[in-house]
């Protein structure tokens, strides 16, 4: 069983986040978080996967896709770039330190998973 968060967005962006809580690949789950996102009457979104705790900060990291009516668009799934000292970062930072308990269950190294209990961004 994959474990996520679906957290809404306060940002014109996207409209939720979907954080991976586990070393499991969200993206393996898809049809729990699909499960999730209809159980949270999610339509129309513009959704963004943090895959940080499974990929690392990598290029990878962030993906963005559309759920439309009660599924995602397949063909709208694709990585995209979020650069350092963008807000969304800052909002991700926020939600590890808080949840920090969740580093344990990932591949991030010890120094990354410092730094995020300590609130820094990466």
């Amino acid at each position: 069983m994959c474990q996520f968060k679906i957290v809404p967005l306060e940002e014109q962006q996207y409209d939720v986040i979907i954080f991976s809580e586990s070393y499991d690949s969200p993206f393996s789950c898809l049809e729990e978080i699909t499960e999730e996102v209809k159980k949270n009457n999610i339509r129309d979104a513009r959704v963004l996967f943090d895959a940080l705790l499974s990929i690392g900060n990598t290029s990878e990291r962030f993906a963005e896709a559309s759920f439309v009516g009660e599924k995602f668009v397949l063909d709208s799934f694709k990585f995209v770039e979020i650069k350092k000292n963008n807000m969304i970062r800052q909002f991700c930072a926020h939600f590890f330190n808080e949840n920090s308990n969740i580093l344990e269950y990932s591949i991030l190294t010890p120094i990354q998973k410092e730094l995020l209990r300590k609130g820094a961004t990466i």
